[in-house]
């Protein structure tokens, strides 16, 4: 489903797989669910995300777009024009407040009145420890980053990504998900 989820459904059909889960059964094979849990418990469960797919801007049709690949850590994040076919426009929000997808996360470790100091927000290895990477969807669908006390926005050309202060009446500090938060936003 989460291989599937990423591709926006669009792979076709692989067919009947009664056989292999006949063969499962009779070898009595554990679960993937049990081989992440015993196994492999420090991976991120797709499942457990509160929201997932494109974020797309409401001012513009444009979304968070960025390469979470190893290779690309410490790079910005981009606006760019949803295309609703997953890749790098997929991003999931963790029961821990992480924008992510597999081992990279949204960050923000700069500020916007530190003149030395960057407001692009970056990709970098997730690491679980909230603080730059801890995000808030709020229901007025603004993401808030708690510890700047800043909002994601849209920059006018619709290419960058920036933190600002929140203003609740600007459509570029507004996003929403593909598939909306299973809990509750949290009011901020």
């Amino acid at each position: 489903k989460y291989y599937y989820e990423r591709f926006n459904y669009d792979l076709g059909d692989y067919g009947d797989v009664a056989s292999r889960k006949l063969l499962r059964e009779k070898l009595k094979c554990k679960s993937f669910k049990w081989f992440l849990t015993e196994i492999y418990p420090e991976q991120f469960i797709p499942g457990d995300a509160v929201a997932s797919g494109e974020v797309r801007n409401l001012a513009a049709p444009f979304c968070v777009d960025g390469s979470t690949d190893h290779k690309n850590y410490h790079k910005p994040v981009i606006g760019y024009p949803c295309h609703s076919q997953g890749g790098n426009q997929f991003f999931m929000l963790s029961k821990l407040g992480e924008m992510r997808r597999d081992d990279g996360c949204l960050d923000f470790s700069g500020g916007i009145n530190d003149a030395n100091k960057d407001d692009k927000v970056i990709v970098y290895p997730c690491h679980g420890m909230k603080g730059n990477q801890q995000w808030i969807y709020k229901e007025n669908n603004q993401l808030y980053h708690l510890v700047s006390n800043l909002c994601l926005t849209l920059s006018e050309d619709n290419k960058h990504l920036r933190m600002s202060s929140c203003d609740d009446n600007n459509q570029r500090h507004k996003w929403s998900w593909k598939r909306k938060p299973l809990i509750e936003t949290t009011k901020v």
